[in-house]
């Protein structure tokens, strides 16, 4: 009975002092958006992270069609709850841009966009301006004075 009861009080004491790896946790989102203009890719990642030295985002890599752009080191998150960053990135419409986000504790998340068919302006579309300006008045007044 002594021997059931020891063993008991040892693993209980194991189980409280012997240190437990914390489950990792992946990202919670990634949202991507493409700025053409400035060939800028923005990521935002989710993911909460209470102690920002052991935790939080590690890397996160950059593919354009399935070939690998690159990869950013992530020393420290932006803020406790999420990390943004902006790639350069040169884009054309139908490219697929993922981004894979992982997290110093493990896992990851993935997310991606392909990037939209823009149409450009025509020359004579350039110069003209977005609204017409009106050239007769929508309301007329009637002053009274025309009887």
């Amino acid at each position: 009975m002594f021997a059931k009861q020891r063993v008991l009080i040892v693993l209980l004491v194991l189980a409280i002092f012997c240190p437990r790896p914390v489950a990792a946790h992946p990202p919670s989102d990634v949202k991507l958006s493409y700025d053409a203009p400035t060939a800028t890719l923005h990521i935002e990642v989710a993911h909460l992270a209470k102690n920002l030295r052991e935790d939080g985002i590690r890397q996160l890599v950059i593919y354009k069609n399935d070939q690998e752009l690159g990869r950013i080191t992530v020393v420290r998150q932006t803020a406790p709850d999420s990390l943004t960053k902006d790639f350069s990135l040169e884009a054309i419409a139908g490219d697929a841009i993922r981004v894979r986000a992982i997290s110093k504790r493990g896992g990851y998340l993935e997310q991606t966009i392909v990037i939209p068919l823009l149409t450009p302006l025509r020359e004579e579309e350039k110069e003209q301006p977005l609204i017409e300006p009106l050239s007769e008045p929508l309301i007329e007044v009637d002053t009274g004075d025309s009887w």
